[in-house]
């Protein structure tokens, strides 16, 4: 929730809500026809070549920090 929130991505809505169903593709439909879009930029920080990048970094800094021993 906090990623769908920091990104303004998407909302999480009860399944069962027809109501906020409707009035969130109705919100969306709407930023579309407005040309709003979602901040790409944040979202692709959580990309698989972001992601895995940051995670080789992490390993290459253990692995560095272990070497010593």
């Amino acid at each position: 929730m906090q990623i769908l929130n920091q990104t303004k991505a998407g909302v999480i809505v009860e399944r069962t809500d027809a109501t906020a169903i409707k009035t969130v593709l109705l919100s969306y439909y709407r930023n579309w026809k407005e040309g709003i879009t979602v901040n790409k930029s944040a979202i692709d920080q959580y990309s698989r070549e972001q992601l895995t990048s940051k995670l080789v970094k992490l390993l290459e800094n253990l692995s560095a920090g272990s070497s010593g021993n």
